[in-house]
């Protein structure tokens, strides 16, 4: 099973870690946009260690967390929009998501 689970950067950590604490606290705003995920995984409480990651780089990590099957991009909007698939990928019950959620941020 080991073998099957994906290796993450920390800003991959990070920007997943926010994708799935946005949909439980914050579901009217989810799935995340591009300017939400960085404002997201750019926030200054309740993350440690804070980082400073630039557009460029959760753009990068969104698309690298997609080719590894853990972000899924929602099309049929006017922008770009991002939800994470840890559910789906993995089997895992909410309590279970949402605790992954925690440990990643």
């Amino acid at each position: 099973m080991s073998d099957d689970l994906p290796i993450l950067s920390p800003s991959e950590a990070r920007i997943l870690g926010c994708l799935i604490e946005k949909k439980e606290l914050t579901p009217d705003v989810y799935p995340l946009t591009l300017n939400a995920a960085l404002a997201a995984a750019n926030q200054k409480t309740a993350r440690e260690p804070v980082m400073a990651l630039e557009q460029t780089e959760v753009h990068r990590g969104l698309k690298l967390l997609e080719q590894k099957g853990l972000v899924r991009q929602m099309f049929g909007s006017r922008v770009e929009r991002y939800e994470h698939q840890m559910a789906q990928r993995f089997s895992l019950t909410t309590p279970q998501t949402a605790l992954i959620g925690l440990l990643l941020l």
